[in-house]
């Protein structure tokens, strides 16, 4: 094996096991919420989307109020991040989320959590696509 060949498995193996450590590691943060988070139903109060850079990119934040297990009533935000959950919900609309009470503020909704769980598990299937690519047109350059 040529030194280039070496040095491109070397970089496509940090990009690759970088990559899935880090969907892995927000899979299984997310799977910990829905699992021993505490589910409670809120009521969305305002949805804002701002255009955050010359690019273009667009942040979705919807702004949600609840009452926690503790009877304190709570208002918290969300960057959803895609636009398709952002344009489902409306103002008024009640929706299901995973409450963390031993970290107060962290709350996600419920279809936002099963969403990137999938997600985040086709971005690690198509990291090892890519790795599995990446090594066989290495190894036939050889």
């Amino acid at each position: 094996m040529g030194e280039e060949q070496l040095v491109t498995l070397i970089i496509s193996t940090i990009f690759v096991a970088g990559g899935i450590y880090a969907y892995a590691r927000q899979i299984w943060q997310l799977r910990g919420l829905a699992k021993s988070g505490q589910r409670v139903v809120a009521r969305v109060t305002s949805k804002v989307d701002e255009e955050i850079s010359e690019d273009g990119l667009t942040t979705y934040f919807v702004e949600y109020e609840f009452t926690d297990s503790r009877g304190a009533a709570r208002s918290q935000n969300v960057d959803v991040e895609r636009r398709r959950f952002y344009d489902s919900v409306q103002v008024g609309d009640q929706i299901d989320l995973y409450w963390n009470s031993a970290q107060p503020e962290i709350s996600y909704p419920e279809r936002f959590v099963r969403d990137n769980i999938k997600l985040y598990a086709r971005i690690i299937a198509a990291l090892g696509l890519f790795y599995v690519f990446v090594n066989i047109t290495v190894a036939l350059v050889q």
